[in-house]
């Protein structure tokens, strides 16, 4: 059972708007509880977009793209930069989907913090590598072919 809350407190001297949701998942009751001095219907709902462009930069960042080792400074760059990310974002996302859900070639592996091992994105990442930096090797050949038609689809 999902259960929804608002509230409006007052913490050091601020006014606050606390917003919760409690839900179950794989048994354990969990809650997530969320702050705002705006009085926002929807503060759960915004945490959700927020959290996943946490992600998306976390993926152009530490886990793939190492977006920061560039060190740009200037704007125009950088937004030129932003679109090839996106793009290449977009292509390991769809390619980590492919590898699990159409081709199965690798089964999502939880572990002991029911967290997966790998993410969607890491998988299409390294399929994406494999594809484009293995190319010699004779079964890599169906890869490199399914990813140019994917790129060609996208």
């Amino acid at each position: 059972m999902k259960w929804r809350g608002r509230v409006r407190t007052e913490v050091f001297r601020l006014m606050i708007y606390v917003s919760c949701v409690k839900y179950q998942k794989d048994g354990k009751t969990e809650y997530l509880i969320v702050a705002s001095k705006e009085r926002n219907k929807d503060a759960i709902e915004e945490y959700k977009v927020r959290w996943q462009i946490e992600t998306m930069f976390g993926c152009l960042k530490s886990r793939g793209f190492n977006f920061q080792e560039t060190h740009l400074t200037m704007p125009e760059k950088i937004s030129k930069l932003m679109m090839f990310l996106g793009l290449g974002l977009s292509l390991a996302m769809l390619m980590g989907e492919i590898q699990v859900e159409v081709l199965q070639n690798i089964k999502m592996k939880l572990k002991k913090n029911k967290r997966y091992a790998k993410s969607l994105f890491r998988i299409g990442l390294d399929a994406l590598q494999n594809a484009l930096f293995n190319r010699h090797q004779l079964k890599k050949e169906k890869q490199l072919q399914q990813f140019i038609e994917l790129v060609s689809c996208a």
